[in-house]
């Protein structure tokens, strides 16, 4: 854990300290007391106990509530991060060291060159590389033609060659694009991303396999009620035995069963 903050604002700082400036123990995130505050329904803080933390973008860096009723919070002091001389970079850490080379060899720009927000906070680290929104490579904002940001020319600690994270994939304040001309999507986003789209095509294929069932009970209903017309047709159409015999019978033609046939003068 890094016990210094990468950006001036310290947004990004998860480490361990949990004393005030001035000494103070913090009062933790999902507690109320001795200091009532709204902060405790945020998930993240809560699991985050009593470690300083600034999650609404204090001007002074990471700050917590105390534990001391006269006084509700105060900054934790944490300092910058200094630079080092890193030529690589651990897998699942912050890079602190001064390359500042997109991979395809253009300059970095500086983080504060665009008037976003985003990006104004990162002044301090002028244009070296670094992944301050969690992205799991270092990255800058690139000078190439027609490319916002890329990853560095910065090779893994122990490897040969550089990361090969895609990069058609991107995040915004936390929000997925398509689009590689915003900044990179992390680590998290990128596995809920394809989770979700996993899910997307797991619900197209049963919504398809209904459909095609429900084609088949139609067709197969209409054949039967084919089949039960045709019998239908003809049975109506084939003559009744009485009709194929009525020569034959004296009572239709007019004989009654009082006058029988033996008494007839047939």
């Amino acid at each position: 854990q890094l016990e210094c903050k990468i950006t001036q604002l310290g947004k990004e700082y998860v480490g361990l300290k949990n004393v005030t400036i001035s000494g103070k123990t913090c009062q933790a995130w999902s507690s109320q007391y001795p200091h009532k505050h709204t902060l405790s329904d945020n998930k993240v803080l809560r699991k985050s106990r009593n470690y300083c933390r600034n999650p609404d973008g204090e001007p002074g860096g990471p700050w917590c509530y105390t534990t001391n009723r006269n006084i509700r919070w105060e900054y934790c002091g944490i300092p910058s991060c200094p630079l080092t001389d890193d030529k690589c970079y651990e897998e699942g850490t912050f890079y602190l060291g001064k390359i500042n080379v997109t991979e395809t060899g253009y300059t970095c720009r500086r983080w504060d060159s665009e008037d976003s927000d985003v990006y104004q906070v990162f002044g301090q680290l002028e244009n070296y590389c670094r992944s301050p929104d969690g992205a799991p490579f270092p990255w800058c904002l690139s000078t190439a033609p027609g490319k916002r940001w890329e990853k560095c020319r910065i090779p893994i600690c122990g490897s040969k060659t550089t990361t090969t994270i895609p990069t058609t994939i991107s995040v915004k304040s936390n929000q997925l694009f398509s689009n590689d001309s915003e900044s990179p999507i992390s680590a998290e986003n990128y596995r809920k991303s394809i989770k979700k789209n996993t899910l997307t095509v797991e619900i197209i294929t049963v919504v398809t396999l209904g459909c095609v069932l429900v084609l088949l009970i139609g067709i197969v209903y209409i054949i039967l009620m084919l089949r039960q017309n045709r019998l239908q047709y003809l049975v109506q159409t084939v003559p009744s035995q009485k009709a194929r015999h009525s020569v034959n019978n004296a009572y239709d033609i007019g004989f009654s069963d009082e006058q029988p046939i033996v008494n007839s003068h047939f």
